[in-house]
């Protein structure tokens, strides 16, 4: 049994145990909005990007990540569904290393994305979305991406969560490869207060269910296996601008045979590890 299989085992026995959720920055609740629309946004700094265990940067110098989600209630409180709403969005990544202004292209706006959701609140503090999102890149470093998912969460201390998602052409994949995959992710991110802080350890697997991690041979059915660390800790702003943060932390990633294959640094290292830092600010209102 290779390590990779080994792992992917490892990694279905534990997303077994917490039940059936790009990782998103911290947001704490503001309490003055009591409205249907809902604002949040922020500015993340990470060491280097990876995405669903692909590096998307050989060399990285500064990384900035700008995102922001606008979401509407359009009802709440009534059976059968406590919430139904939608939320739009984008997200951002700003390259100075080699995918962005030292890169072939030289420019600085590496990816852009756009997605649009609609969610119901089923009870019991689970979560239905069903997602669009459009992975385009402006420099021309990456094809472009359609997707559809689907994605299951349960609110609480453990916030666990599954999500499928549906590549839409076989001209756009995460793998540069030559047929639409179906990428599965099951996750939990964990949570504990202490004072003003909150600590979380975020854990997730990374699956192909269909053609995701398509490598030199074959399709691997493991991408990856990522658990982490993050800290948030409450800016004293008053409540009318919103509720604001700081957060920072470190995430440890295991990859599988595609994903390793593709992690290569400036130097033409290869390793099936990785780790990385981030560090930012939000905003919820």
């Amino acid at each position: 049994m290779s390590s990779s299989r080994g792992w992917l085992i490892k990694g279905l026995i534990l997303a077994s145990a917490i039940l059936v959720a790009r990782p998103a920055a911290p947001q704490t609740t503001s309490t003055h909005n009591q409205g249907a629309l809902t604002f949040t946004g922020g500015l993340d700094v990470p060491s280097i990007y990876y995405f669903r265990g692909f590096r998307q940067e050989r060399d990285p110098k500064v990384t900035l990540w700008p995102f922001m989600d606008l979401g509407i209630t359009f009802r709440s409180g009534d059976q059968p569904f406590e919430r139904v709403g939608t939320n739009l969005g984008t997200w951002n990544s700003l390259n100075t290393g080699s995918s962005g202004l030292e890169g072939p292209a030289q420019g600085l706006h590496y990816e852009e994305d756009f997605y649009a959701t609609f969610a119901l609140g089923l009870g019991s503090d689970v979560g239905l979305g069903v997602t669009y999102t459009a992975y385009t890149s402006p420099n021309n470093m990456a094809t472009t991406i359609h997707e559809a998912s689907v994605k299951v969460a349960r609110a609480g201390w453990l916030n666990p969560y599954g999500l499928v998602a549906f590549e839409l052409s076989d001209k756009g994949q995460a793998d540069s490869g030559n047929s639409k995959g179906t990428y599965v992710e099951f996750g939990a991110s964990p949570s504990w207060r202490w004072k003003s802080l909150t600590f979380s350890g975020p854990m997730r697997v990374g699956l192909s269910a269909k053609d995701y991690y398509e490598g030199r041979d074959g399709d691997q059915p493991f991408g990856f296996f990522d658990i982490g660390g993050l800290a948030t800790f409450p800016l004293g702003v008053p409540e009318r601008f919103g509720s604001w943060n700081v957060h920072g932390g470190a995430s440890y990633l295991l990859l599988g045979d595609t994903t390793e294959a593709r992690n290569i640094d400036q130097d033409g290292n290869i390793s099936g590890r990785a780790v990385v830092t981030i560090f930012g600010v939000g905003v919820s209102y």
